[in-house]
């Protein structure tokens, strides 16, 4: 039987695929810390296996900043980000960046629409 989350090795020729744990990780979140209580969070999301589909960032002559142009996958995640707010009422998004392969958040909670009310699922 295969455990949930079991990998599969390629196999060789003539033998069967072998199941592969994923690699440990290391566990960043507090242990008892209520990610639900009211406060500043920053919050990092990235693609899977980083692949480069958010946006496509231009390097700009000598001293011109750069560019960033959203793909189609990009601006769904920028209307998603955006709408946040509207779905939660506590929570309300500071400041956001979509980067290639990457999405950096600082959301704040509060309790003022009633932190009890809003559940945002964590997986780990």
């Amino acid at each position: 039987m295969i455990k949930n989350g079991a990998r599969f090795s390629a196999p060789v020729m003539g033998e069967e695929a072998l199941p592969m744990e994923y690699p440990k990780r290391k566990q960043i979140r507090l242990t008892n810390y209520d990610y639900s209580a009211p406060g500043a969070y920053f919050i990092t999301i990235c693609t899977h296996e980083r692949c480069c589909i958010l946006s496509q960032i231009t390097v700009g002559e000598q001293l011109a900043a750069p560019e960033t142009s959203l793909s189609a996958i990009g601006r769904m995640v920028d209307e998603q980000i955006r709408s946040l707010p509207a779905r939660f009422p506590n929570l309300t998004v500071d400041r956001y960046v979509v980067m290639p392969n990457h999405i950096h958040l600082l959301l704040s909670l509060s309790e003022a629409a009633g932190a009890a009310s809003c559940s945002l699922r964590w997986y780990p």
